[in-house]
């Protein structure tokens, strides 16, 4: 659980979100999902016939979208149950919820990473190329007896093909010592920067999942401290998050769930900050919003990242 910026057990939290702390949580929440759906289905409609790579990125606002308006229901409703004694009791799942600001996460590290690094767009390009890359290869390994479905693989060989063409015509791919443009291509390596790729131990040139996400910029010494990590405990029924699912009491989950609602505020407001880098679109969209719900959203996004 997290408690005033850090990770701590249930015996120590000595805190409790008040009804009128959760109100007006859940209304800025409300908000920013707000303007990100509107963000999203505005990049829709503008990109609609526009099929240039970096365009993507609204398909993956969109994904991210998907997760979040899941999440935000699971806020907005609460559920009641009766148990044997015919008591009522709420309902909060809090792996399920936690679970899903992690996807949030990834979501959000995966579109910083192809599109709103701060490196060369060459870089960019190659990461979404590779990445493209390794989508197709893994549907490739899946086992599907349908003729129809075989088909489409067999078209999909061609696309790789294609794809591994572009991937080599790249100068900056071009640029990297022999060793490097083979495992690239080999291992479809799209989790890699600059940095990374220099390193002797060809081991350490494909960052992990959580470095993608430190790379964001968001600080990892404060709310942030241990947040992917503790999230993954639940997405992968670590021993840990079958304790709390077990151990919790009533007033710990609802703490947990108004932890949740502000962290999801803050990735979301991440998210649309960061859009706002990639296309003029967004931009445009972001600059009509009122000062007061563009003051909330800079507010979030300042307060726990880095400068990058």
């Amino acid at each position: 659980m997290i408690v005033s910026g850090k990770f701590m057990t249930t015996t120590e939290n000595k805190e409790k979100p008040t009804p009128k702390d959760i109100s007006a949580a859940l209304s800025r929440y409300d908000l920013v999902v707000d303007i990100l759906e509107k963000l999203i289905a505005t990049l829709e409609e503008k990109n609609k016939d526009d099929n240039r790579w970096f365009i993507f990125a609204s398909k993956i606002g969109k994904k991210f979208l998907t997760h979040t308006l899941t999440i935000n229901q699971i806020y907005s409703e609460e559920v009641y149950y009766n148990n044997t004694n015919s008591e009522r009791f709420r309902f909060i799942d809090t792996g399920s919820m936690f679970s899903l600001l992690r996807v949030q996460l990834e979501n959000y590290a995966v579109l910083y990473h192809l599109f709103a690094d701060n490196c060369k767009m060459e870089e960019k390009t190659l990461r979404f190329k590779l990445w493209q890359l390794d989508g197709l290869r893994t549907r490739q390994a899946f086992k599907r007896p349908d003729d129809k479905v075989i088909d489409s693989i067999e078209v999909e060989k061609s696309e790789i093909d294609l794809i591994i063409s572009e991937i080599k015509n790249f100068s900056y791919f071009k640029s990297q010592p022999i060793e490097i443009q083979e495992q690239l291509i080999k291992f479809s390596m799209w989790r890699f920067t600059e940095n990374s790729l220099k390193n002797k131990d060809k081991n350490k040139r494909k960052i992990s999942i959580e470095q993608t996400i430190t790379n964001t910029g968001i600080k990892t010494n404060k709310i942030f401290e241990n947040w992917y990590s503790h999230t993954s405990t639940h997405l992968h029924t670590n021993f840990w998050s079958v304790v709390q699912n077990d151990t919790l009491t009533l007033d710990q989950k609802i703490t947990s769930e108004y932890i949740g609602i502000m962290m999801s505020t803050f990735v979301v407001s991440f998210f649309i900050i960061d859009f706002c880098k990639i296309q003029e679109t967004a931009r445009v969209f972001y600059d009509a919003l009122p000062d007061n719900h563009k003051a909330i959203i800079k507010s979030f996004d300042s307060r726990e990242k880095t400068s990058h």
